[in-house]
């Protein structure tokens, strides 16, 4: 009889044919499905790409590691475009791990929206540039913070002095790329497109995939 471990990961690292088996990260925060993350793989640290869920995992003679927790950690592709990377590795006879290598930017960048808002009116403000971005935010109540960078180029320690005199309420918000949305990318017709047969059928392939 066999021992289960709470829930893991199958990752696939670049250039390996093979995945390998990883807990969460220690600080339990999120990760799933079409996550690049950091690990540690043998004496080394590297990065590689969840591809699925391993709900069970046995006793085994190595000692699964957890994933870092690291800024490095963020989301590159949905789990629904799996198959098509799938596909593709299929196809050329590559590891999905170079797929995904190459598919995937070497450092996806994490966005951020930074909304500033009013929460205190009545209070006396002292200081140009704080007054200013005090000004703006009683006439608009709730501002991008792109709206006052002009204004200084120390513009985030007079907002942080506003934040601790309560005065706004700083709320960060990460964007998330085009490519990681539910929305399927637009295609051309295959009419408009002048392809020979073999590549017809792999339009078809790749089309019924996406």
């Amino acid at each position: 009889m066999t021992d289960s471990f709470p829930q893991a990961y199958s990752i696939a690292i670049s250039p390996l044919n093979k995945t390998y088996t990883y807990y969460p990260p220690a600080e339990n925060k999120e990760v799933q499905i079409g996550w690049k993350v950091a690990i540690p793989f043998g004496r080394q640290k590297t990065t590689g790409y969840i591809i699925s869920i391993v709900n069970k995992v046995s006793n085994s003679e190595f000692k699964i590691k957890n994933i870092s927790d690291s800024d490095l950690n963020c989301q590159c592709f949905l789990e629904s475009q799996l198959p098509f990377f799938e596909w593709m590795s299929s196809y050329y006879g590559e590891a999905i791990s170079k797929i995904l290598e190459n598919a995937i930017p070497n450092k996806p960048l994490k966005k951020e929206k930074i909304i500033l808002t009013l929460k205190d009116s009545s209070k006396k403000i002292k200081g140009k540039i704080q007054k200013q971005i005090f000004d703006i935010l009683l006439d608009k109540q709730s501002i991008n913070i792109d709206e006052v960078k002009h204004l200084s180029k120390s513009i985030n320690n007079s907002i942080k002095s506003l934040e601790k005199q309560d005065v706004l309420e700083i709320t960060k918000t990460e964007i998330i790329d085009r490519h990681i949305t539910t929305a399927k990318p637009k295609t051309k017709n295959l009419t408009d497109l002048i392809l020979n047969e073999e590549q017809s059928q792999c339009y078809e392939k790749i089309r019924n995939k996406i």
